[in-house]
């Protein structure tokens, strides 16, 4: 028997069998053999089974015992390399001379059944490959192409529960309502939808904070007013006149209301020493000119949906509509286009317009105080800019000729003693109308606060020194807040005018008895 050049076996000497048939013995002189047994068994075939020779086995375990414990098994052993090498290497294996020979056709197996070998078939059989066959998951596959066995082993039966492993048989698309989900497309409703995240956000900020109350607060005036419903009120002179289902006024030197004869429903009044001009609920204008007794519509005006804002100096009415500023003079005169859009809120106050207008080069307050002097425009800038331009809900107060000026909305309270130049933030929220006790510089502001879904309402004062406080509330006998609400100070009687789906009220200092 011979070995391969890497089998690895163990380096040993082997020998047949001595003459004496006991292994390890010297039989010739000078020569010590020694049996040892190769890593693994040669593999021989059937022929050499007969003629191969083993030595017998030694069944005594106790055999050999004296020559392991007298060293003479060590010593009898040859030296394997005598040249200073690894003793293990084996490359000299294939010149010993272990007394048989293998043939090399026997590692190819033994026996009819391994010259046979096992059939297992072609291996391209039966497999679909990518440029022969086409995909399962395509969906225009041919159907046939899969025999009903096959399918009958995949499709579970619609009454089966396979307990969700292969899913349901339907189509998950057939879930989904598209009609629920919304536009992709929603950037028109941007604007909108981030104006109603940052009330609710004020809302949520302003809830539960409200300023202290003033050590002496105003009362409602028994008597003054009408619980008519309104929507705004305006002071001219010693008069003062109420918009809503109907045109109220309250005559020089009296408390009480009267109605007038304009009973068409209104939003907005104002009035010089010649006409009193009423913005109806339909976008039209009536003038009266005979102290509200009567009124004719406003020749050359062109009504539409939004609402008419309205403002009076001297000898002139000016009228806000549809982001353009219009004016009038004269007892017979038309309304002239005075600036084309960009107008936000207008308000007068000592014979002087104030503006809030947004151009492209940005928002601003501009000041028209006569017929031969210019705009003054002041740019705004910062927290004043932000408001102007993103809440429409905006408004003005004046007083002193427009040098003071505040900015309101219900997102905030922004006030100038400056000329609109600079502006402080006053804290507080939910503000939808604010007018100034007069037209002094030191004059403070009152401003009235409707808390979303509260039914009590708030007069506050602004001072001088920037400090607020409540002065008085409002509430309806049966819980109705104010609703859309207007508010204006009347200088010759001292009080606050309130219009709102209350009616008609005055607000002052308790009077002594």
């Amino acid at each position: 028997m011979s070995y391969g050049k890497d089998d690895p076996v163990a380096e040993v000497a082997c020998a047949p069998q001595s003459r004496e048939g006991e292994p390890g013995r010297e039989d010739e002189p000078g020569r010590a053999l020694a049996f040892g047994a190769p890593a693994r068994a040669p593999r021989k075939t059937e022929e050499e089974d007969d003629d191969m020779e083993l030595p017998p086995l030694d069944t005594d375990p106790n055999a050999g015992d004296d020559d392991a414990d007298d060293g003479s098994f060590d010593d009898a052993l040859p030296e394997l390399r005598d040249d200073g090498g690894d003793p293990l290497d084996d490359a000299n294996a294939q010149d010993l001379d272990v007394g048989l020979d293998v043939d090399e056709d026997a590692d190819a197996g033994s026996g009819d059944d391994a010259e046979e070998g096992v059939d297992v078939g072609s291996l391209d059989e039966d497999l679909a490959t990518l440029d022969s066959e086409e995909s399962a998951l395509d969906e225009d596959r041919d159907e046939s192409a899969f025999g009903d066995d096959d399918a009958a082993d995949l499709e579970l039966d619609a009454t089966q529960d396979d307990g969700g492993a292969e899913g349901t048989g339907e189509n998950a698309e057939n879930d989904v309502d598209e009609s629920a989900l919304p536009e992709l497309d929603e950037s028109a409703n941007d604007e909108a939808d981030d104006e109603a995240l940052a009330d609710e956000l004020l809302e949520e900020a302003a809830r539960g904070k409200l300023p202290p109350w003033a050590p002496s607060r105003f009362v409602v005036l028994e008597g003054a007013g009408a619980p008519v419903p309104c929507t705004a009120v305006t002071v001219c002179g010693g008069r003062v006149l109420a918009a809503g289902d109907v045109v109220l006024v309250v005559d020089e030197g009296a408390h009480a209301a009267r109605q007038t004869g304009l009973d068409t429903p209104s939003t907005a009044v104002v009035a010089t020493d010649e006409v009193t001009v009423v913005a109806s609920a339909r976008g039209g204008l009536l003038v009266s000119r005979d102290g509200c007794a009567s009124a004719t519509p406003v020749a050359g005006f062109r009504s539409g949906k939004s609402s008419v804002e309205l403002a009076a100096t001297p000898g002139r009415i000016w009228i806000l509509h549809e982001g353009s500023l219009w004016s009038m003079t004269g007892r017979e005169g038309t309304p002239v286009l005075a600036r084309e859009g960009g107008v936000r809120a207008i308000k007068a106050a000592g014979g002087t317009l104030v503006v809030l207008a947004t151009r492209p080069e940005g928002a601003a307050i501009e000041r028209l105080r006569g017929d031969d002097e210019a705009w003054q425009r002041a740019p705004l800038e910062g927290a004043a800019a932000e408001l102007a331009v993103g809440d429409p809900r905006s408004s003005l107060a004046v007083a002193a000729a427009g040098r003071r000026v505040a900015i309101v909305s219900p997102r905030g309270l922004l006030l100038s003693n400056d000329g609109a130049h600079s502006f402080e933030s006053v804290d507080l929220h939910d503000v939808i109308g604010a007018c100034f006790a007069g037209d002094e510089e030191d004059a403070p502001l009152y401003a009235l606060m409707v808390p979303p879904g509260n039914a009590t309402s708030y007069v506050v004062r602004v001072g001088e020194d920037g400090d607020v406080s409540r002065v008085a509330e409002l509430r309806g006998p049966d819980g109705t807040g104010l609703g859309e609400a207007s508010i204006a100070w009347d200088g010759s009687r001292e009080v606050v005018w309130i219009a709102s789906r209350l009616g008609l009220v005055a607000l002052g200092p308790a009077r002594p008895h």
